[in-house]
């Protein structure tokens, strides 16, 4: 499987990661925030993924923005639980942070490997 076609995949699972997530907080803490967060990012990335195809380093520059972008997102609303939430949560937070920022690093490298 070649560079690119695993960034696809990658961008596929973390758009569906982003949306279950939306959906999880809306489920469980009535976060209609969350839910359009999740939603706005996986259509994102969508495009993203689908622009990919045909034109791979804007669909990875895409793709990398927005994990880019949810890195901040997850980071600032780590510093907003912080003193009010459980450790659980605020670990959580971090490990999407996390994550955004692998996928972000991943997909800013299949930018820079694929084809113009």
């Amino acid at each position: 499987m070649g560079l690119e076609n695993a960034a696809r995949i990658v961008m596929v699972a973390y758009g569906v990661l982003m949306l279950a997530g939306g959906a999880m907080g809306y489920a469980t803490a009535r976060s209609l925030k969350s839910l359009i967060a999740g939603v706005v990012s996986a259509v994102l990335i969508g495009i993203a993924y689908y622009l990919s195809r045909e034109h791979p380093r804007l669909g990875f520059g895409i793709g990398a923005a927005v994990s880019a972008g949810l890195i901040l997102v997850f980071v600032i609303r780590v510093q907003e639980i912080l003193a009010q939430t459980p450790a659980k949560s605020v670990a959580s937070n971090i490990g999407l942070a996390s994550l955004s920022g692998i996928v972000a690093l991943y997909l800013l490298y299949a930018l820079t490997q694929s084809r113009a």
